[in-house]
């Protein structure tokens, strides 16, 4: 259920994102979460293959590679 809830505020953060949001749009989306939640983001954050190779991936570069993965067809 956390995972599905994840990507939930995953496309929600791309969403703020893609409207001009002003400041960390995962920060925001993930703001009133429960911290199960922001755990399973975490981890789906640090699976994506763009930013593990990046020590401290900027906000920029956290939502570029979430946007990536919400445009990948299902398999």
């Amino acid at each position: 259920m956390h995972t599905l809830n994840a990507m939930a505020l995953i496309a929600h953060a791309v969403h703020l994102a893609d409207s001009n949001f002003v400041g960390d749009a995962l920060m925001e989306a993930c703001r009133c979460a429960s911290w199960e939640d922001r755990q399973a983001v975490l981890c789906i954050v640090r699976s994506r293959p763009e930013l593990s190779q990046e020590a401290h991936p900027t906000p920029e570069m956290v939502l570029q590679a979430l946007r990536g993965m919400l445009r990948e067809p299902l398999q």
